[in-house]
């Protein structure tokens, strides 16, 4: 209680709180803390003031300051600034002992954070019960989603390291949140189809639910939807439409978005560029960088926005900026491959393969727990240089992928060109032993394949019982299989023929629903010859299948013949069928009756005159003139004298026949 005279201290920090006015309140609550330190009111007042402006720091420090002991009662407070300040394992050793509400909340999102995910899903399922049978409300709205985002995060890390699928239930509920939450899950999951069903579905009632409130714009609907168009973009791209992601995830990109969703956005479109369109992604590093959203992020994100830096330097080939960017990976990383296979893999794209085979030897030698990615690059190495030995030593060391169908197919292919059978055999069997143990839903069909690629190894190189044997484990699985079931017969045929018999009788009827097939026909149409000499008249040979021929002659002969239908022809774009055609048009221009030959005018006098020099006086002109007159005149008489000439050769020629004839009439 504040003494008589003291209430005026308090009036500042009535209206300052009043007010909203949060330096105002750490002021006048300073203020009352200098004449009374241990008045409640003002420490309490100044606290909440430093956390609303963010003052973690303050904040602590001011706590471990009071002498009152006021603040020993205070465990959330304490707990909440160590969780801003991202000292979570002090906040966590903080809450160990705390009993309230709140404090069970702050235990559950420091768990969260720590991606202790085994602790706090059920911390979420404890906290969904405490708010009641329906979990409606806003806590129960927000415990809903945070327990889902615990799933994802569950299972995304769960598959980082290898391990299969959760079974993790969703919490019940409706609208768009709960299909968002349940599109999450089903992306971690690897259920792709699933997962872009029900975010369309969130796009669709988001739209309705913002639409149907009075007044709301074109552009607060899609502020509303950002979030869901990231999530399909990355659907999309996981279900390899780039194109349709690309365009989801730029236009999200086009609006005003918080730091996070920003930096959600631009990885995943940087992830659908890949090494394509390198300059874009580069202008989208800066939203992915931006502290404020790498904080929030988990350590799988953190990895692989920093794996996705490096490939993109080094596709882009800045080598200074990739060194400096490794140099920050392996600090950040150090258990990561990554800064070696992009070593590995410069120095193959400058055509080194020697010293990249070198590089990743040394790697696995200084670390034997390196992951599987560097043994399989280093396998592919030798397999290109048709190594198969190490090959085959190298992938033996695989463990991840040891036991999956298409890792088991490679070692054992790559055994059986080495001529090692039995270890290929022996292989396939610890591969199939290894799926017979397993009840994941993918577990079976691993199974069924591995036994039908062990069954079609051992028919190869006629092992026909082991064979027989494997495919009945297949018709025990699946006794529909009818494609094992005659490959069993098939196996048994070769050294049981009762056994084999036995098994028909399994099979399906034959269809009688077709003609009627005549069985002497067919066999001997099954013996039939290369036609020879004697077929085509030239001697020797036999005739071929000459029944099986008529039956076709006439069959063909009553088959009724197939008519052509006519296609108009193409016609103009500006065709009139009103207007009738020319009958010319297929003429060249200059056979057609409407032609015209257009003569080119000959120089002459008329020429002349209308031509000179530029700026030509009156004399100069008449002298042209003459001088064309001139030459008019010497060309006629040239073409008189030619004339003349030609007329006196013609007259010479005529007298010299009459000569000649009359000479004739004489003798």
């Amino acid at each position: 209680m504040a003494a008589p005279g003291e209430h005026e201290l308090f009036l500042p920090l009535q209206a300052a709180v009043a007010s909203g006015d949060l330096p105002a309140v750490v002021k006048s609550a300073e203020k009352i803390l200098k004449k009374i330190p241990d008045d409640h009111t003002a420490l309490q007042a100044k606290l909440v003031s430093l956390v609303k402006q963010g003052s973690f720091d303050d904040a602590l420090s001011f706590m471990s300051r009071d002498k009152s002991g006021f603040f020993k009662t205070r465990n959330f407070e304490r707990s909440y600034c160590l969780f801003r300040l991202n000292r979570l394992e002090e906040a966590l050793e903080n809450l160990k002992d705390g009993s309230s509400h709140k404090e069970h909340e702050l235990r559950a999102q420091v768990l969260y954070r720590l991606e202790r995910y085994d602790d706090a899903i059920p911390a979420y399922r404890a906290l969904m019960e405490a708010d009641g049978a329906d979990g409606t409300g806003d806590s129960g709205m927000e415990h809903a989603t945070n327990l889902v985002a615990a799933m994802v995060g569950h299972e995304v890390a769960t598959r980082a390291a290898g391990g299969t699928a959760t079974t993790h239930t969703p919490p019940p509920g409706e609208g768009f949140e709960q299909l968002y939450n349940t599109s999450c899950l089903l992306l971690a999951r690897g259920r792709y189809a699933d997962a872009l069903t029900a975010i369309d579905a969130a796009l669709i009632d988001c739209r309705d639910v913002v639409t149907s409130e009075v007044g709301v714009t074109d552009e607060e609907v899609e502020a509303e939807l950002l979030l869901l168009r990231v999530q399909r973009g990355a659907v999309l791209h996981s279900l390899g439409n780039d194109v349709e992601a690309s365009k989801e995830l730029h236009q999200a990109l086009k609006h005003n978005v918080e730091p996070t969703l920003g930096a959600i956005a631009a990885a995943n479109l940087i992830a659908v560029n890949k090494n394509h369109n390198v300059f874009d992604s580069r202008k989208k590093l800066p939203l992915v960088a931006a502290p404020e959203a790498r904080a929030k992020m988990t350590a799988a994100q953190r990895l692989l926005v920093s794996k996705n830096h490096v490939l993109l330097l080094m596709f882009m080939g800045h080598t200074e900026p990739l060194k400096k960017q490794l140099e920050e990976f392996a600090e950040e990383f150090p258990q990561s491959d990554l800064p070696c296979l992009v070593k590995a893999s410069n120095l193959m794209r400058r055509k080194s393969a020697a010293l990249s085979r070198e590089c990743l030897q040394n790697y696995i030698d200084a670390n034997p727990t390196s992951s599987d990615e560097v043994r399989l690059v280093m396998a592919q190495i030798r397999i290109e240089d048709e190594d198969y030995d190490s090959a085959v030593k190298q992938l033996q060391e695989v463990q991840g992928l040891r036991q999956s169908p298409g890792f088991t197919g490679v070692l054992v292919e790559l055994l059986s060109l080495q001529g090692r059978h039995e270890e290929a055999t022996l292989t396939l069997n610890n591969a199939i032993g290894f799926w017979e143990k397993q009840t994941s839903p993918e577990a079976e069909l691993n199974l069924i394949t591995l036994l039908r690629a062990g069954a079609a190894y051992n028919v190869v190189h006629s092992k026909y019982p082991e064979a027989a044997a494997l495919y009945q484990k297949i018709l025990s699985i699946d006794r529909q299989n009818v494609v094992a079931l005659t490959e069993l017969i098939k196996c048994f045929a070769e050294y049981d023929l009762d056994i084999a018999e036995k098994w028909s009788e399994q099979l399906p009827p034959v269809g009688t629903d077709g003609p009627a097939l005549d069985v002497d026909l067919l066999e001997r149409a099954n013996t039939r010859k290369r036609p020879t000499a004697a077929a085509s008249g030239k001697g020797g040979g036999t005739e071929p299948m000459s029944e099986l021929a008529a039956v076709a002659a006439a069959a063909a002969s009553d088959r009724p013949k197939r008519r052509r239908k006519k296609r108009p022809g193409k016609m103009p774009k500006d065709y009139n069928p009103n207007i009738p055609a020319d009958p010319e048009r297929w003429l060249p221009k200059y056979e057609r009756s409407e032609y015209k030959k257009r003569h080119k005018k000959k120089a002459g006098l008329h020429h002349a005159l209308q031509r000179g020099p530029q700026g030509s006086s009156k004399a100069a002109a008449d002298e042209a003139a003459e001088r064309a007159l001139a030459i008019e005149k010497e060309k006629a008489s040239k073409a008189a004298k030619a004339e003349a000439t030609a007329a006196a050769q013609i007259a010479q020629q005529a007298s010299s026949k009459r000569k000649k004839k009359n000479n004739k009439k004489k003798k």
